[in-house]
């Protein structure tokens, strides 16, 4: 039933099947009561944002039963148009308080210099790092943007630290961007970086 209501809701019926729901409708009441709900929703989900706005359970339940909804409760929204912009604000500051908690630049514990690692892949879904400084376990990298790059900022002690990439949890990288590298006992390539103490 729900998939011809759906169909005549889109227009996504020819002539003969519109003929075909108009006939099943007036045969049948209960598809019919169905039919009428399914359009008031529609109709209420195509208007315009309304005062009021009726409760998920009661509409369910108008649904499955096939009679049409009970009337509408009042809701958090009917206070008045002041409460969409106040929570369109409190969103927007939620947002940037946590863009701004993410991109803090706090300095490192001492004796800990920050690293950006940085590798080109757009074609990966997924990018790790793994090396000694994270005792060889994985740690996701954070893609930048839609822009192919990913990235992962992280603070080290000062000496020779030995990584790869991990990409798409399978396959291993050096980093082309430091030439300094050196075989694993796996058949594989570490890249060899030196931190040097920060000021």
């Amino acid at each position: 039933m729900d998939y011809w209501i759906s169909l005549f809701i889109d227009d996504e019926m020819d002539l003969d099947e519109k003929i075909d729901f108009v006939e099943k409708i007036h045969a049948d009441g209960v598809f019919k009561e169905e039919s009428l709900t399914l359009l008031r929703q529609e109709k209420k989900l195509r208007s315009p944002v309304a005062d009021k706005v009726p409760a998920f359970e009661e509409s369910l339940a108008g649904s499955l039963s096939g009679k049409s909804p009970p009337s509408e409760r009042r809701s958090l929204f009917a206070f008045g148009p002041w409460f969409r912009p106040l929570a369109g604000w409190a969103a927007a500051a939620a947002i940037l308080a946590l863009f701004v908690f993410a991109n803090m630049s706090s300095e490192p514990s001492a004796g800990l210099t920050r690293n950006r690692f940085i590798i080109y892949e757009p074609e990966m879904a997924q990018v790790e790092i793994s090396g000694t400084f994270t005792s060889w376990q994985r740690i996701p990298m954070r893609p930048v943007g839609v822009s192919g790059y990913w990235e992962a900022r992280l603070a080290l002690p000062a000496g020779e630290h030995r990584y790869f990439y991990v990409l798409d949890g399978r396959r291993q990288v050096a980093d082309p961007t430091v030439q300094t590298r050196e075989k694993d006992d796996f058949g594989g390539e570490n890249t060899v970086l030196n931190v040097e103490h920060s000021i």
